[in-house]
């Protein structure tokens, strides 16, 4: 059991050293490959319980790859489109963290619960910051949020 734990990490971590996510169809195709395996007929001699271990282990192996795969594609997914980029949008939401004060202003994460510019369409999850005076907008952050 802890080696296909370490099996499962070991494929998420090899994900983190690709260049580019394998697209979605992997994901069905593993998951057609694992219902194969489990309907296989059930294995007697010394070489083929090698054979059924070895392809466990892949399966973790690949299993945990795909996963990281998979959870990387929904995270991807909320994004904010290059069409709103640079443009003034009203949202409504909570402030996910603590405010994080600096020199150049306040920081903080945000969630989404309601967009009020029509037709956009933004993350639901969102880090805003406010600029201190002179560094950049110029704009001293309010003191009561809406």
């Amino acid at each position: 059991m802890a080696l296909n734990v370490v099996l499962f990490v070991l494929g998420a971590a090899w994900l983190q050293q690709q260049p580019e996510l394998p697209g979605v169809f992997w994901i069905y195709a593993f998951l057609a490959v694992l219902v194969g395996w489990f309907l296989m007929p059930a294995v007697t001699g010394p070489r083929q319980r090698f054979l059924r271990r070895s392809g466990v282990a892949l399966l973790w192996l690949v299993g945990g790859f795909l996963w990281a795969a998979l959870l990387a594609h929904v995270k991807l997914a909320d994004h904010l489109p290059p069409e709103w980029e640079g443009k003034d949008v009203r949202v409504r939401g909570v402030i996910a963290a603590l405010p994080q004060v600096s020199e150049r202003g306040v920081r903080f994460e945000f969630d989404v619960e309601q967009t009020g510019t029509p037709l956009a369409r933004v993350p639901r999850h969102i880090t805003l910051f406010w600029y201190a005076a002179g560094n950049g907008a110029g704009a001293t952050p309010p003191s009561v949020l809406h």
